[in-house]
């Protein structure tokens, strides 16, 4: 508003008077009026008041600009247009003069002409050339910035299952200055520069480059984009810079572009000769550098990806590893069982008939965890079955007597659950194992079996050690975490609660530290429909 108040007000004074003067002309049909005389007078006075708000620097619009597509295509056409208007001139001379033969010339003309047009509107180099010299000829300055870096960063974001992202870098950058092709090469963890990606170029096999290397070295220190023609040129320029061989020496190279991470050379594209040949000038320099640090930012970003989608499936691998050692874990201290009795009870057939059912289930277990190796479906395991959980928590306690505190059956009732024996046998057994190993040998061990509702109710109690608060709430049913250091995979619970819940249960812990621990299994009766409460104190008492 500052800026145009005089002019405001001195043409809007002006336009007043024209107003009056044209109606007193109007009304009055005379010339001879001093309203009429006075106009120059007023004019005049109006002068200063525009002179001040040119002073005061009155916004002007920007000069028109001329979008760089429009005037490449209006050349185009306008170029197509004159040679046609060019070879209609000639046909017409060659039809009038040519004699006998001129239809005949006319229309072969004709033809090759067309033709001609045609190879010219659609080779690469023709518009390379067409650009440049558009460029030069009508612009400050040679690139609209701002459609080549949206053109760039779009190629590099695309994702194009044709052409992978080392490709499609060097495509990027090469579009820059119309190159065809290139060479990327990218760091390896071991510090050399390896050949990482090629387009249209072949399939050239050059050594990799060592961090130390003189053109690695320069690149790294200048941060300068090689001209390999004015290299081979004036080889003095480059402060006595020896490149290798196979890229001096190759006259289809014609550029190095460093990639540069703030001072550090994480890799350079060797792009191939363009298609309208020329000088690299300071303004493509800048360009290729300017490109070349933000294709380094995103180079990085992508192998920072590629080595966090690596060390997640080595994480899987481990993962599985680790559950298939618990898996043989617990299969080899099924198998040392029998080995330790075997001596002793050879001649029971009760302990031979346990002993291959024991087998058996060895079997069935590594089969089901091989099939989940293969990813294949796993064959059918034991069917769900009416578990006597009485019966069960028998077969725990004299499985389990090998090891002190030896485990007491304190109190039961008779409950059965739908369900895997084997699974559900083998969880019991991991808690009971888990609760001896807590607690020294002059300890206790205790089992419970009650009913409470549509529930059975395991209660695996004992006085060791206990679990501190903050384990037991974060982390004691996460995978890989343990309270025994080494000796534990920490699989054992989570896959325990994983079972248990597939079941239709859930298991509650409560520990105090240097108190004990008290597992609590709840497990629906095969019979929902049973409503009998027992519920046995002496499970839940503590020891005296």
């Amino acid at each position: 508003r500052w800026q145009i108040k005089f002019l405001s007000l001195g043409l809007g004074g002006m336009f007043a008077f024209d107003l009056f003067l044209f109606a007193d002309l109007v009304l009055f049909q005379t010339l001879d009026s001093p309203t009429w005389q006075a106009r120059g007078f007023v004019n005049a006075l109006i002068v200063p008041l525009i002179a001040i708000s040119v002073g005061r620097s009155l916004p002007q619009r920007d000069t028109p600009v001329v979008s760089r597509h429009l005037l490449f295509h209006t050349a185009s056409l306008t170029g197509a247009g004159l040679y046609i208007l060019a070879v209609g001139i000639a046909g017409y001379y060659l039809r009038h003069f040519g004699g006998d033969l001129g239809t005949l010339l006319q229309v072969t003309f004709l033809f090759g002409a067309g033709l001609l047009l045609s190879l010219v509107l659609f080779s690469g180099t023709a518009r390379a050339r067409l650009r440049v010299f558009v460029a030069k000829h009508f612009f400050k300055y040679r690139y609209d910035y701002r459609q080549e870096w949206l053109r760039f960063t779009g190629t590099l974001s695309s994702h194009d299952a044709d052409l992978p992202f080392r490709q499609r870098a060097i495509e990027a950058i090469g579009e820059l200055v119309e190159s065809p092709g290139g060479l990327l090469w990218l760091r390896h963890e071991q510090g050399e520069y390896a050949l990482a990606g090629v387009l249209n170029l072949g399939e050239p096999d050059h050594p990799p480059e060592a961090p130390e290397s003189p053109l690695a070295g320069f690149l790294a220190q200048t941060g300068w984009v090689i001209d390999l023609d004015e290299y081979r040129r004036e080889p003095k320029f480059y402060q006595g810079l020896q490149l290798p061989g196979w890229l001096a020496d190759n006259h289809r190279y014609w550029a190095v572009v460093p990639l540069l991470k703030g001072d550090e050379l994480v890799g350079f594209v060797v792009l191939a000769q363009p298609r309208a040949p020329h000088r690299i000038d300071w303004e493509e320099r800048d360009l290729l550098k300017t490109a070349g640090r933000q294709l380094a930012v995103y180079v990085a970003l992508i192998q920072t990806d590629e080595a966090l989608l690596e060390a997640r499936q080595f994480e899987t691998f481990h993962r599985l590893a680790a559950f298939l050692v618990h898996d043989l874990k617990n299969v080899s201290a099924q198998l040392s069982l029998i080995c330790s009795n075997a001596e002793r009870h050879r001649d029971n057939p009760e302990f031979i008939d346990d002993a291959f059912r024991t087998v058996g289930n060895a079997r069935d277990r590594l089969e089901r965890t091989l099939a989940q190796l293969r990813k294949a479906p796993a064959k059918p395991g034991v069917p769900q079955e009416s578990i006597a959980i009485d019966k069960l928590l028998d077969d725990v306690v004299a499985e389990s007597a090998n090891a002190r505190p030896m485990p007491q059956l304190h109190s039961r009732v008779p409950a059965a659950v739908a369900g895997d024996r084997e699974n559900l046998k083998n969880i019991l057994l991991h808690l009971v194992r888990n609760a001896q190993e807590a607690t020294s040998n002059d300890g206790w061990v205790r089992l419970s079996l009650f009913t409470e509702g549509q529930w059975a109710v395991i209660l695996i109690e004992d006085n060791g050690s206990g679990i501190e608060e903050t384990f037991l709430r974060q982390r004691l049913f996460r995978p890989f975490q343990t309270t025994k250091g080494n000796a534990g995979m920490g699989i054992g619970l989570y896959e325990a609660r994983d079972q248990v819940v597939r079941m239709g249960g859930r298991i509650d812990v409560q520990s105090t530290v240097g108190k004990g621990t008290l597992f609590t299994l709840r497990l629906p009766l095969a019979d929902a429909g049973a409503q009998n409460v027992s519920e046995p104190r002496a499970a839940v008492a503590p020891a005296p």
